[in-house]
């Protein structure tokens, strides 16, 4: 797993996602993909405005990387 990875680190509000996901980012605190990353898939569902879309549109950045992998499911 490549946790130090330059884009895990680098602001959201740097990174090219849609409003929506720079919104939600917004709302639950998070500052960098990284800090999305460490929480379990099944905690963020549960996150404001974080639902499917959220979910593949992150999925799609981080395999852009090949990160993919960081992602915690359980």
């Amino acid at each position: 797993m490549n946790m130090n990875h330059p884009i895990l680190v680098k602001p959201i509000r740097e990174i090219p996602t849609s409003m929506e996901f720079q919104e939600m980012a917004k709302l639950n605190h998070f500052e960098n993909l990284l800090q999305i990353a460490q929480v379990p898939v099944y905690k963020l569902e549960r996150m404001p405005i974080f639902g499917y879309r959220m979910l593949r549109e992150l999925i799609s950045i981080l395999e852009t990387y090949n990160l993919q992998e960081i992602l915690i499911e359980d």
